[in-house]
């Protein structure tokens, strides 16, 4: 797998509104070629604006876990979490994503992990699942 360059993946894009039909056509075949070979979707690169972090920011993480947080998981739910943990590792995912995944498992480690975090994982895996689907 690869990453995207975005501003070579933004150059192509431009090319798209162009008047020469068969370099709109090769730059269509590229986008397709390199989303391939980095394992991405459009559903992956396609996020709501105010989601997207500007060039100097980090990364989005999950927010603050509220002060009146969820009970704590039982050993099977927190079973099931590492279970869902370890399977959205193996697939292709955001370094942000992967970070939190590692935070969770933390979380699980020091019990500090709960139900509405299990709810969130829950979440996050059957997104991906569509999404690989």
């Amino acid at each position: 797998m690869t990453t995207l360059n975005r501003d070579e993946f933004m150059a192509l894009l431009e090319r798209l509104g162009g008047d020469d039909a068969a370099d709109i056509v090769a730059a269509a075949r590229e986008i397709r070629a390199r989303m391939r070979l980095a394992d991405v979707t459009w559903n992956m690169l396609l996020v709501p604006h105010e989601r997207a972090p500007s060039a100097d920011e980090p990364e989005p993480t999950r927010p603050a876990a509220p002060a009146a947080s969820s009970p704590p998981a039982s050993a099977s739910r927190e079973e099931e979490a590492r279970h869902l943990i370890d399977q959205l590792l193996h697939q292709s995912i955001s370094g942000a994503l992967r970070l939190e995944l590692e935070d969770f498992r933390r979380d699980i480690a020091e019990g500090r992990f709960d139900l509405g975090e299990l709810d969130y994982l829950r979440k996050v895996h059957a997104r991906l699942s569509l999404i690989a689907d």
